[in-house]
């Protein structure tokens, strides 16, 4: 816990704003570590894939925390083409059409959660 000059800050509380900075440097590091275009497509494929399948899995009860995250994600592996190649409007269409696709999926039962 840390003093302030109101009170006490509640570090456990604030856990969301620490997870997204560090998910923020996982992106940004895992997009500048591709070294081609097509592999950083494929990357965030399987990124939207994984994020379909846990918005399927907690669909009743998905707290907006999460969505922020996969936010947070695909902002900063967008920020890491900047440096790398491939183009951010296709890497942003990519996660979410892959997203839908992994959420279908699931919706009609071709992959059991």
């Amino acid at each position: 816990m840390i003093k302030t000059k109101k009170g006490v800050l509640d570090m456990v509380s604030m856990w969301v704003e620490y997870v997204a900075l560090i998910v923020l440097f996982i992106g940004f590091i895992i997009s500048m570590s591709s070294g081609s275009a097509f592999l950083s497509y494929l990357i965030i494929f399987l990124s939207g894939l994984l994020t379909g399948r846990i918005l399927f899995q907690n669909r009743k009860a998905l707290p907006f925390k999460y969505y922020i995250l996969m936010l947070v994600f695909l902002v900063g592996y967008t920020l890491g083409t900047y440096v790398s190649v491939g183009s951010r409007k296709v890497i942003v269409v990519v996660f979410i059409l892959s997203n839908i696709l992994s959420y279908y999926i699931h919706d009609r039962g071709y992959i059991k959660p």
